[in-house]
């Protein structure tokens, strides 16, 4: 697993070294935020954010 998708990582991710990027930027968070309370607000749907995956 990566973070932000840096070009090495998304190389690897392409290759099958990583499995996963992930955003960690406060403006996408932030943003995400406010989209899905508006949408909730309005009574759409909105994706669920999925807990983290913790091996057994």
């Amino acid at each position: 697993m990566t973070i932000n998708g840096t070009d090495e990582a998304l190389a690897a991710l392409k290759d099958g070294r990583f499995a996963a990027t992930v955003s960690n930027s406060a403006k996408d968070t932030g943003e995400l935020a406010v989209t899905n309370t508006i949408s909730l607000l309005r009574k759409e749907k909105v994706e669920k954010i999925a807990p983290p995956h913790r091996p057994a």
